[in-house]
């Protein structure tokens, strides 16, 4: 016969859940949400690597570099002297304002390549 013993309910136990660690997570996220606030608030762009002299007409005549001078003229403020290397330099970084301001025959609709460029501009003399 039976027992009273094998009449008793066998209770199993669910292990507990496993809690899944946040706070590494948490901190995580925080820190690089803090990162990107400071780099918003902090962050400058650097300064321009040219520098703005103001000079006369003697002293820009005078002037020699190996690169682009930017000068504020002297005797008016709101003018600005461009002063290239050579003249190729100043033909390499004018040609495309020239081209929209003072080449009325070329395409606007595009831009032009080097060699189209330079054809266009000696044609026109």
């Amino acid at each position: 016969m039976a027992s009273d013993n094998d009449d008793r309910t066998i209770k199993l136990r669910r292990p507990a859940p496993r809690r899944r660690r946040r706070l590494p997570f948490a901190l995580a996220v925080f820190a690089l949400l803090l990162l990107g606030l400071g780099a918003a608030l902090f962050w400058r762009p650097a300064p321009p690597s040219f520098v703005l002299r103001t000079a006369g007409v003697a002293e820009i005549l005078a002037t020699r570099s190996d690169g682009l001078t930017i000068f504020s003229f002297a005797d008016e403020p709101r003018i600005l002297v461009l002063d290239f290397a050579s003249l190729r330099t100043q033909g390499l970084m004018l040609n495309r304002v020239a081209a929209l301001i003072e080449k009325a025959g070329l395409p606007r609709d595009r831009v032009l390549s080097d060699t189209a460029l330079d054809d266009a501009i000696r044609a026109g003399g």
